[in-house]
């Protein structure tokens, strides 16, 4: 997926990889490195979106397993 908005809605649950990857590229190129404070916000919504979908498994039961690492993530999340 891809926005129009910040760069931080693109890289949301690309992992400590991703996002390092993404702050040297920028750095070299001269743009701005991730704000942690607005990619912890994206990647929250995102966890709070799948969790949502859960409520559609009765009709699509194929949803519990795919949503449960997003889910895990989400219990694990600091509060």
């Amino acid at each position: 997926m891809v926005t129009s908005g910040a760069v931080e809605s693109d890289l949301a649950m690309a992992g400590p990889d991703g996002i390092e990857a993404y702050n040297q590229t920028a750095v070299e190129l001269g743009l701005r490195r991730l704000d942690d404070q607005v990619l912890r916000v994206t990647e929250a919504a995102g966890r709070l979106a799948a969790v949502a979908a859960l409520a559609m498994a009765p009709q699509l039961p194929m949803l519990l397993d795919a949503l449960a690492p997003v889910v895990d993530q989400w219990r694990a999340a600091p509060g």
